[in-house]
C-alpha cells in the first residue's frame, strides 16, 4: 500500500529527505487548517465514504512526522498498541485531526523531553470500536473547563497564559471526527491519586468500525 511504501522510504531516508518532507507536511498542516475558519466549512464539507484506509498506518505517520521535526529539540513520542481496523472516509481529514492533537500534546507538555508524549491505540472486537488516545503531562483541565472544551472560541486558563491558540482546534477536530462516526472526549489521570492539579491530559477518539479489512 502507499503507507506502507512510504514508512519503509521514511524510515530509510538520510536526514536531509525526513527534513524535507516533515517540513513540507507541517506547512501543508498549517494551510489545511485555515480552510476550517471559513463559515460553515465543515458542515459543507462531502466526505468521501467510498475510500478506506488504515488508522494505525495514519496515527503511525503522525507520530513519525512529529518525532522529526527538525525545526526544534527532537521530542520523543511513546507509540504503543495497535489495530488492524480500517475506516471509510478521507484520509487526508482524519491526518489533519491526528496532527493538531499531536502537536497540543507537544506544546501543552510540562515538559516533552523528560516525560515524553504518548499516543496509544487500542481496539474492541466485541463492538468493532478503535479508540486512539493522546496523552500529555501537564497541567490538568480543571473540571469546571472540561464541559467547555470543545466550545468554539473556548481556551482553558491552565494554557492560555503560555501558548498563543484561537480555541478552535478542539471544536474543528470534534466536529471533523464525527465525519467518520467517531466521538472526541477528553479524560485525565492525576499523577497521584488525590493530585487534581498535575497529571495527564487524555484527548481520546473513538470509532465505530464498519468496514472489515
Amino acid at each position: 500500500s502507499d503507507d506502507e511504501e512510504w514508512d519503509a522510504k521514511f524510515d530509510s531516508a538520510d536526514d536531509n529527505i525526513k527534513k524535507i518532507y516533515v517540513s513540507s507536511r507541517l506547512i501543508k498542516f498549517i494551510l489545511d487548517n485555515l480552510r476550517f475558519y471559513m463559515p460553515n466549512y465543515i458542515e459543507n464539507l462531502k466526505p468521501k465514504y467510498d475510500r478506506q484506509f488504515s488508522i494505525h498506518k495514519s496515527v503511525n505517520k503522525i507520530v513519525k512526522i512529529y518525532s522529526n521535526d527538525f525545526k526544534k529539540k527532537k521530542v520523543k513520542i511513546d507509540f504503543e498498541g495497535n489495530s488492524y481496523k480500517q475506516i471509510q472516509g478521507d484520509k487526508e481529514l482524519f491526518e489533519i485531526v491526528l496532527m493538531l492533537l499531536v502537536e497540543n500534546s507537544i506544546k501543552y507538555s510540562r515538559d516533552p523531553y523528560s516525560i515524553h508524549p504518548r499516543v496509544k491505540i487500542s481496539q474492541d472486537n466485541i463492538y468493532n470500536t478503535v479508540t486512539i488516545s493522546i496523552q500529555s503531562y501537564g497541567n490538568l483541565i480543571p473540571d469546571d473547563d472540561i464541559s467547555k472544551l470543545f466550545t468554539r472560541g473556548f481556551r482553558s486558563f491552565v494554557h492560555s497564559p503560555n501558548n498563543d491558540g484561537t480555541g478552535m482546534g478542539l471544536h474543528n477536530a470534534s466536529k471533523i471526527i464525527r465525519l467518520f462516526n467517531g466521538e472526541l472526549t477528553y479524560s485525565k489521570v492525576g499523577s497521584t491519586p488525590d493530585d487534581k492539579v498535575t497529571g495527564w491530559n487524555c484527548f481520546n477518539i473513538q470509532i465505530k468500525v464498519f468496514v472489515n479489512p
